[in-house]
């Protein structure tokens, strides 16, 4: 993992896809290490947060290390856990009895994804097949709204919506998002 730093932390949550995309393309920084920032988000805010119930890391570092020419080539990206299939990766929709499935194939959609460079990161929580207006599902437990823990983060997409609210919160305060340095 490259060394995520607070300018690369800033840089990271002050930007959308295309910023990111077009940073990589010029070579301003690598797809690797937006990457890593990303999982360092999710690894120092997910505990608190529970946003990503499915973390594929492994897989977005080889994706990263060679994220093609598509127009968002090494732009980390996080999966809905409903309807999504991902070759080789779990998909539960939220749902306790499919815990064990995992994917055959590619959906069009993932396809598409993959093919526009996109890096993905794993898979957001969600309700139970999304029929919730909150994100609690029995088998990974509710997505906290990093900004009240007392208000619901969403329904469908709530682990998507905890996520990106929570690294934006955590931009207040980017010591937050890493460890501490070594003494």
């Amino acid at each position: 993992m490259s060394d995520v730093t607070n300018d690369l932390v800033q840089l990271y949550v002050g930007s959308d896809a295309l910023d990111l995309a077009d940073l990589i393309k010029r070579k301003q920084v690598s797809a690797i290490e937006i990457v890593d920032t990303a999982i360092s988000l999710i690894e120092h805010l997910d505990p608190k947060l529970n946003a990503v119930v499915i973390r594929t890391f492994d897989l977005a570092h080889q994706t990263a290390a060679d994220p093609g020419t598509g127009p968002f080539a090494g732009v980390p990206f996080l999966l809905k856990n409903i309807g999504s299939m991902w070759k080789g990766t779990p998909l539960t929709s939220g749902l306790g009895y499919l815990k064990d499935f995992v994917c055959d194939s590619d959906s069009e959609m993932v396809r598409r994804m993959r093919a526009a460079g996109l890096v993905v990161l794993g898979r957001s929580n969600t309700p139970e097949y999304g029929w919730s207006i909150t994100t609690e599902p029995r088998l990974y437990g509710p997505t906290i709204n990093p900004w009240n823990p007392a208000v619901t983060a969403g329904g469908s997409s709530g682990g998507s919506a905890g996520s990106r609210s929570g690294a934006h919160r955590a931009a207040a305060a980017p010591s937050a998002c890493r460890p501490p340095a070594a003494a």
